[in-house]
């Protein structure tokens, strides 16, 4: 009698799906960046012309951008640190 191996099954393709916190934490990021964009494109050159001749409050008012940008790299980072 010949002697047969063991049939081996076919591998299953892996298809990588994404969790439903992670698909969350996505739809509230875009959401959260897109208002904070609209609100910068919107009332940033009327700010920074009105504060043409106060240079220390047009200062303050860049970091604020900044620090709101930092906050938006921030989330977008923790958004993306679980699906690397």
């Amino acid at each position: 009698m010949p002697d047969i191996g063991p049939i081996t099954a076919a591998r299953a393709a892996i298809v990588p799906t994404f969790s439903r916190q992670f698909i969350l934490r996505f739809a509230i990021s875009l959401l959260l960046t897109s208002a904070d964009a609209d609100v910068i494109l919107t009332f940033a050159p009327s700010v920074f012309s009105a504060l043409f001749n106060a240079p220390m409050l047009r200062a303050a008012f860049a970091m604020m951008i900044l620090g709101l940008i930092a906050s938006l790299a921030r989330m977008w980072f923790l958004t993306f640190k679980g699906r690397w």
